[in-house]
């Protein structure tokens, strides 16, 4: 029951997002309709990046930024999960997961993936990654990671040469409900 709850409060906080990046989109038509100077880029709290990835302000991306922050905000109250972690997300071409880290105030947060998509996304491969040992206390694989993987055994050695004793690893896998 409290599941079906929850996931019900995620949408609805996916509607109130997408209600808001509506309205701010007819605000910027009613500025070019004017001929007014361009408001300033939008940047993200956590990031020192001048500009963000006009993808950033996608609905697609805002409500996986609102579904990854409710997962994360549940793993802080359940202490898997703290403000001053060193975190990873694999695999995540984006990174809405890494930006929904940053929002909730896990500062020290990236991603990693094949094809870099900065400031939160890192070129690299989830079996061979560029940190020191023992290094992190957090690593999330998301979007079917796991399931995608063909090198599963290099990728759970790797994940587990990278992550602190204490540290945890979330993975994120669909599920078929019959």
């Amino acid at each position: 029951m409290g599941l079906v709850n929850e996931w019900g409060k995620n949408s609805k906080q996916c509607e109130e997002s997408a209600a808001i990046i509506d309205d701010s989109r007819k605000e910027e038509a009613a500025v070019s309709a004017t001929s007014q100077p361009p408001l300033p880029p939008i940047r993200s709290p956590s990031t020192t990046n001048n500009k963000i990835p006009h993808l950033w302000t996608t609905h697609a991306f805002q409500k996986a930024v609102s579904f990854y922050s409710s997962v994360f905000q549940d793993l802080i109250s359940d202490a898997f999960l703290a403000p001053n972690f060193k975190a990873l997300c694999l695999e995540t071409a984006i990174g809405p997961d890494v930006f929904a880290l940053r929002e909730i105030g896990v500062e020290d947060s990236l991603g990693i993936s094949r094809k870099a998509f900065k400031p939160l996304v890192i070129s690299g491969q989830s079996f061979k990654q560029p940190f020191d040992d023992e290094s992190l206390d957090f690593v999330f694989c998301g979007a079917g990671v796991v399931e995608k993987s063909v090198r599963l055994g290099d990728f759970a050695a790797e994940v587990g040469r990278i992550m602190k004793p204490q540290g945890f690893l979330v993975v994120h896998t669909a599920a078929n409900d019959t």
